[in-house]
């Protein structure tokens, strides 16, 4: 833009016509304000897409990637312009999302896309204009006869609807009576009360509603806390509008829940940047304190309000506190103990003590908890421990913390079915269990997937419930019941699993315990995770399965001698045949085997020195020497396992092989990995490098059978590590797509 500024303002390709008046003014006599000004004219006059934008591909790409070229150095140009120029930047990324989101993906006529353009021509900021969006993205939606172009086009065009929302009302060309004007669409989404869309968290709607949008909660939660940043001018008005219509929602209502974590991520947002144990952090949170208990208490509509927004801040100072606790007992003054057992001391409190022992969880570890529920010193300082460490409720509630926010196992119902059984035990009722042993022992197949998925179901249930210091009487007795059943004949090695699991020990098994799968006092949450995911992986490989793929990976497990002469998954491919592949042309041997590539059509016409022995490799006229022979494009990947100690993949989240998607090619080592971690800790009772089936496996390797051991497990835990960096998310959210996978594999195979 600023070269067309200098050039006199040639024709745009993306104006039907474009022209520009003449001047004399010199770019250096301009100020930076002025050159902001004029190219936010020039935006307006030359950058908004036209019927032949709209109608031709290719400008439609070379647009999208003019927009997304300018995005930031014009974003920061424009900071010193005058407001118009920024709302017609604000424009064009709007129907960029059109065209990169909604149009390029369903074939959306130009005529439409027009059309769209045109709602925004004038004021796009109001209620009409975001009306008159909703109705043309539903007609859109409408125009799809086929299900899953509807489907794709209800996301596609939700996405538009959360686009406009974020560019229109919260950049800094936004004016208060904008925002105050669009509240009352603000509240009736936030509170799913919206005519226009479905809620998928809510039963209210109705979902075979063709043409609705959809309001995800992601976006809902996004909402609410813009409007807890909005300026002080109109923060009242806005609080005015929320607390009326919060007035019916009970406190556990999914839009109760989004005001209040609202609140707590703004606060966390004011201590962005510093550690939650910092001096800085704790005088946030005391602020916080005279706020959550207010001289004056507000009636009326704002009460449900206020009691939202104070359950808010109480959350993030328990949280802030919770991290001040570096000792065996607390540390902190007088009036800071006083406000914690004030806030946990009442009945209704239940929610929040549990959330306050998390935090401590979080940051100490189970053990320190346990201890902590127990010392006289926290015990005279908050009384309400005494009552509360009393009930059943507590010896459990720590799992939580360790386990996923969401057990999505559970819905196999054979894992389902031992847990309930194995919690029973721990409450003195063993009914459950004898029924289900019995039951279980009907056939080969129900024993088999009973064993099978009965480690994961102990440590979800014994290991991470119940520390040996505390609850070793009721450990012993499971330990005990558990021992003494018949059904281990079948299996003895998920005898020793279960029974280290329940005992927190594998008698010394020193790689084992590098898995860290004992000393529960003390695991940390992420390693927890990784373990659930083994025993996950364990559980669906060992269990009876009519699935080509976890048949394979039960092979490498009980009997790896029998796919020593296949090629694994996720092993090491053929380079010579990728490559070939790739670049086309194709590939010699001199006469000692040192392969050679010939470019272009493939055949030779000038000789050469093989660089590795010498030898004269190539030929003339396109006919190849005798001496040399023409490599077969035939795939041939050595079998069995075949990585080497120097494995260039261990540290690159995104190498992979056969053109597998990264995050595929990821999971399947990790499942192969973890396979061999079990048969070489537990399952083979030898040591490895004398496990004769297993070296079958690995003839194609350089690892030294002493090192078998060690090789698996660091390899299982950095694949678990690149797959989270491949998928840009967290390890709980990884460990969500893992089991979930493990599950559709193990459904598919008929067993549910």
């Amino acid at each position: 833009l600023t070269q067309s500024f200098l050039d006199r303002f040639p024709s745009s390709p993306f104006s039907s016509s474009a022209s520009s008046d003449d001047g004399d003014e010199s770019f250096s006599a301009l100020s930076v304000e002025q050159i902001a000004d004029f190219l936010g004219s020039m935006v307006a006059r030359f950058m908004v897409p036209n019927e032949q934008t709209w109608a031709n591909k290719s400008l439609q790409s070379k647009w999208i990637s003019l927009i997304d070229s300018l995005d930031g150095p014009l974003v920061q140009l424009l900071s010193k312009t005058s407001l118009e120029a920024t709302n017609q930047w604000e424009r064009l990324l709007l129907f960029r999302s059109l065209l990169r989101d909604v149009a390029a993906v369903l074939d959306v006529s130009p005529e439409k896309c027009l059309a769209f353009t045109l709602i925004f021509s004038e004021a796009g900021r109001s209620p009409e204009a975001f009306q008159k969006m909703v109705t043309f993205l539903q007609e859109l939606i409408a125009s799809f006869a086929e299900p899953h172009k509807r489907q794709l086009a209800i996301t596609r065009a939700s996405a538009i609807v959360e686009q406009y929302i974020t560019i229109y009302f919260f950049s800094k060309t936004v004016k208060s009576p904008e925002i105050l004007s669009m509240m009352d669409v603000f509240v009736s989404l936030i509170t799913e009360t919206h005519s226009s869309f479905v809620f998928p968290d809510s039963p209210d709607f109705p979902k075979d509603e063709k043409t609705h949008l959809v309001a995800s909660v992601s976006w809902r939660s996004y909402l609410l806390q813009r409007l807890f940043t909005v300026d002080p001018a109109i923060e009242a008005e806005v609080q005015k509008k929320l607390a009326t219509a919060f007035v019916s929602q009970s406190l556990d209502a999914t839009p109760s829940v989004l005001l209040a974590l609202a609140v707590e991520d703004s606060l966390w947002d004011q201590i962005s940047g510093l550690n939650a144990s910092d001096e800085a952090a704790l005088q946030i949170a005391l602020n916080q304190i005279p706020l959550i208990f207010p001289a004056e208490q507000r009636v009326g509509d704002a009460k449900k309000l206020d009691h939202l927004i104070s359950l808010g801040r109480t959350r993030f100072v328990l949280t802030v506190l919770g991290n001040q606790i570096t000792s065996e007992v607390p540390t902190v003054d007088e009036n800071l103990s006083s406000f914690v057992a004030g806030l946990l001391s009442p009945e209704d409190a239940e929610g929040l003590r549990v959330f306050f022992m998390k935090q401590l969880s979080k940051k100490r570890g189970v053990n320190f908890v346990h201890k902590l529920l127990h010392d006289s010193e926290f015990r005279r300082l908050h009384p309400w421990v005494t009552r509360w460490v009393e009930t059943p409720f507590v010896a459990r509630f720590l799992r939580v913390k360790h386990l996923l926010s969401c057990d999505i196992s559970a819905r196999l119902k054979t894992y389902k079915t031992i847990r309930n059984a194995i919690s029973k035990i721990a409450q003195g009722d063993e009914s459950a269990w004898t029924q289900l042993v019995t039951q279980s022992c009907v056939d080969a197949r129900r024993r088999g997937e009973f064993l099978s998925f009965l480690p994961l179901a102990v440590f979800k249930e014994i290991s991470m419930v119940y520390t040996t210091e505390v609850d070793n009487d009721l450990i012993e007795n499971f330990f005990e019941i558990l021992s003494t059943q018949s059904f281990w004949k079948v299996d003895p090695t998920l005898k020793d699993l279960c029974a280290g699991l329940t005992l927190n020990s594998f008698s010394g098994n020193e790689e084992w315990q590098k898995l860290q799968i004992i000393n529960r006092n003390t695991v940390s949450s992420s390693q927890v995770i990784l373990q659930s995911v083994f025993l996950h992986i364990i559980a669906v490989v060992l269990a009876p399965s009519a699935q080509p793929a976890l048949a394979a990976f039960h092979s490498i497990m009980k009997h790896p001698q029998q796919v020593s002469h296949v090629f694994l998954p996720g092993m090491a491919e053929d380079s010579t045949s990728a490559m070939m592949a790739v670049m086309g042309g194709k590939w010699y041997e001199c006469p000692n085997g040192h392969a050679y590539y010939v470019d272009a059509c493939g055949r030779p016409t000038e000789e050469l020195n093989c660089a590795t022995c010498g030898q004269v490799i190539g030929g003339l006229d396109h006919n190849l020497l005798d001496t040399n022979r023409a490599i077969e494009s035939a795939d041939r990947s050595k079998p069995g396992y075949n990585l080497l100690t120097a494995d260039e993949s261990f540290s690159k989240p995104f190498f992979t092989e056969r053109a597998l998607a990264p995050a595929g090619f990821r999971l399947l080592r990790l499942i192969t990995h973890a396979v061999l971690v079990f048969r070489t800790c537990l399952l083979h009772q030898t040591p490895a490098h004398l496990d004769g089936d297993l070296r079958a496996l690995m003839a194609n390797s350089d690892l030294q059978q002493a090192h078998y051991q060690s090789h698996f497990l660091k390899q299982f835990v950095n694949d678990w590590k690149m797959l989270s960096q491949v998928l840009s998310v967290g390890e709980e959210d990884t460990a969500i797509l893992v089991h979930e996978c493990l599950n559709l594999l193990h459904e598919r195979a008929g067993l549910l």
